[in-house]
This record gives C-alpha cells, structure tokens and sequence, in this order.
C-alpha cells in the first residue's frame, strides 16, 4: 500500500492525503526496523525454499556410488608400471580404506610424485602394488596447478554403479536399488 512503482517508491499524494494511522500501514511510512525486515524477508524465503527442494531431491532421488574398480588402463600411466589391470578392485591407499572412486581420485591428485601403496583385490585375492601418479599441469581457474594422475578409468560396468537412497540404507554402507 502506498507505492506507486516495482521499486517501492512511494507515491506522495497518496500519502498526503492518507490518515496518520494508514500511513503507518504502508511500507514507506513504517520503522525502519519493520523494512529491513521485510526487505530481508524475501531472500530469505527463497534461501530456505531451494534448500528444502534440494535436500528432498538428494533425499528422494539419492546419489550414484561408483566402486573403486579399474575399467582401464592407460598405456604409459603410473598404474600401467605398477601392474594393476583392468577389473582390480582398489581396496585401500597407503593403509586408508577406500570405498568409492572419486576417494581414489581426490587422493591421488593431491599427491604428484608421491610413491602410493595400493591394497588391490584381483580375482578374490589381496595384492599390494606401488603406484607413483604422474605430476600433471592442469588450468583451473585459480591458475595452474600440479594434481597427480594414474592413468587408470574407473569400470562403466554395471554391477561397479549402486544409487544411494538415504531412506533405503540397512545396515551397509549402500543400499543397490
């Protein structure tokens, strides 16, 4: 009440011939308490809105697990040279458990040149292999960066994706759908 435009602007003469109590009414006559408030209100809502639409898609829908399995092998990569192979199942690095492939990922890009023990299960059994992950420029836009890289793809089968339903979990570490 009381604006005469999308940007709030009050419009004079109907505030001058409002009563002292109407003009109260209007955002333009009230504390400047009451503004801020109402002003803050709005980005508020849509703060908490897409939060809630967000967190019940993640709930509802869930997220993809990818097991850290080798799919392949790049010639001439760190993991060519250490003797992993196509379908070896990454266990552990340095004595860490791992349980998905982007864990694998992130650790090994955080470390160019540094010598890694694998704990590798290959067709039912342990192995230990030492891999040491190329140091890599790659341009972010932060600058350039030196990330390490085995030259090993993650397993397109299948049976290496699960989806991960936070209401469907049962004692495990994922629930496959």
């Amino acid at each position: 009440m009381g604006d005469c435009n999308a940007a709030s602007a009050p419009d004079a003469e109907s505030l001058t011939r409002m009563t002292e109590a109407k003009r109260k009414q209007t955002f333009a006559g009230s504390l400047l308490a009451a503004r801020a408030a109402i002003v803050f209100a709005g980005p508020l809502a849509n703060l908490l809105s897409a939060d809630l639409v967000f967190s019940a898609l993640a709930y509802c829908v869930g997220d993809t697990f990818v097991a850290p399995r080798i799919g392949a092998v790049l010639p001439g990569g760190a993991v060519a040279a250490a003797g992993l192979s196509p379908g070896d199942l990454a266990r552990s690095v340095n004595d860490r458990p791992i349980g998905a492939f982007d864990e694998l990922f992130v650790f090994v890009s955080l470390r160019p040149g540094e010598p890694i023990r694998f704990g590798v299960e290959r067709a039912g059994h342990e192995i230990t292999l030492i891999a040491t992950p190329i140091a890599t420029a790659v341009e972010t836009p932060f600058g350039s960066q030196r990330l390490g890289r085995l030259g090993a793809v993650a397993s397109s089968d299948a049976e290496n994706f699960r989806l991960i339903r936070p209401g469907a979990r049962k004692n495990s570490a994922f629930a496959p759908v």
